[in-house]
């Protein structure tokens, strides 16, 4: 009791500084940038760290199976998003800019990530879904920038339009639905991690629909505007 103990306050003392650490990078860019750019700013950092790191992850050490137990490594990129959801939310609220939707993504973010980190298990699929859920964001986020910071830069807002169409069916949409429908049949994983995979799968599945109607008035003429 004692070792476990010890285990979770050195978790907890990890997410405090990891949120701090972003919660201090938002300020930083601050000075540069705008409020709201600055939220975009620490979600583009995000976005790249957790896609590079979850994605080396998954490269290196492949797919382990369901519901075994969480590695070390794999702790540290679910506690680096964790930290992430929290100063998003911890920004947002007191911007008044976090939306309803994002708010309960994050909700399901921070539940699934924080079961893999207290359990130990599933930490495999976990992972492997933030890598394909997060691959397409540097985009999203940099859509943003580009939009708002560099409107004259058409053809580049139209390359980074099309990569971020084609991360995002790839991985976030058809990589993650296969993930979840396997570990949905799988016995091995919690009806938890289940329950917020399902979540998961929903809100992808509105996150397509407004894609979808967005890229029909982009060809239309009119400005591609998902933020």
């Amino acid at each position: 009791n004692c070792y476990l103990y010890l285990i979770m306050l050195s978790m907890y003392l990890w997410l405090v500084f990891i949120t701090l650490g972003w919660l201090f990078t938002f300020h930083s860019l601050q000075s540069y940038l705008s409020a709201e750019g600055a939220t975009r700013g620490v979600s583009f950092i995000h976005s790249v760290l957790s896609t590079l790191l979850s994605g080396y992850l998954y490269m290196t050490h492949g797919f382990s199976g369901f519901g075994r137990r969480t590695s070390d490594k794999q702790c540290f990129v679910a506690l680096l998003s964790i930290g992430y959801f929290l100063y998003d939310s911890i920004i947002g609220a007191k911007l008044g800019i976090l939306e309803s939707h994002f708010f309960l993504h994050h909700i399901v973010a921070i539940s699934s990530l924080a079961y893999t980190l207290i359990y130990r298990v599933s930490g495999s699929e976990i992972v492997s879904c933030l890598f394909f859920t997060e691959a397409s964001n540097p985009f999203y986020h940099a859509h943003w920038f580009l939009r708002n910071h560099h409107p004259d830069c058409e053809n580049l807002l139209s390359i980074n339009i099309m990569a971020f169409l084609t991360a995002f069916v790839v991985f976030r949409f058809f990589l993650t639905s296969v993930l979840i429908f396997s570990a949905m049949h799988s016995r091995s994983v919690p009806h938890y991690v289940k329950i917020t995979g399902v979540s998961l799968l929903i809100m992808n599945m509105a996150f397509s629909i407004v894609l979808g109607q967005q890229f029909l008035c982009y060809l239309g003429g009119r400005p591609f505007a998902v933020d």
